[in-house]
């Protein structure tokens, strides 16, 4: 890592490398979601310079968001977020997950009183937006692009 940044900088570096990672090492955790997807960085962000004058340093508390979730990272395509706007802007599961009793992220159902619930995830602490729902389809209604916001 380059010794001169500041501790803003040295968060803004990390960034750049985890995109970088993300998107081109078939060995990172994320690339499935990223890389294996197609999704790619401006061949300028190859430099952390480039990178760092078109988004400027990673303010505190943000993370690097891709403003259209199936979009490449590139300057018209990027933002510094917080983690509500990026727990937001997620994209709509395709794949039902097998480690859910719903197939369906942030859907599940309870058997103590055979109904659906949907819920969110937020640094570690689980919060039910509904309880009681009769249907699957009205749990994956009550809970947009099906999230679960893990942070953990």
């Amino acid at each position: 890592m380059r010794t001169s940044l500041s501790p803003a900088g040295q968060k803004t570096y990390k960034s750049w490398q985890s995109m970088k990672q993300r998107c081109s090492n078939p060995e990172a955790p994320d690339y499935e979601n990223y890389g294996e997807r197609g999704i790619t960085y401006d061949l300028a962000w190859e430099v952390f310079d480039n990178f760092l004058a078109d988004m400027g340093e990673r303010p505190e508390g943000m993370t690097l968001d891709r403003i259209q979730t199936d979009g490449d990272y590139c300057k018209d395509n990027c933002r510094w977020a917080d983690y509500t706007t990026q727990a937001n802007n997620r994209r709509v599961q395709v794949n039902p997950r097998a480690d859910s009793s719903t197939g369906i992220r942030g859907v599940a159902y309870e058997n103590f009183g055979n109904r659906y619930k949907a819920e969110v995830k937020s640094h570690g602490i689980r919060h039910v937006l509904y309880r009681g729902l009769i249907s699957l389809k009205h749990a994956v209604r009550e809970n947009p692009g099906n999230l679960v916001i893990n942070r953990d």
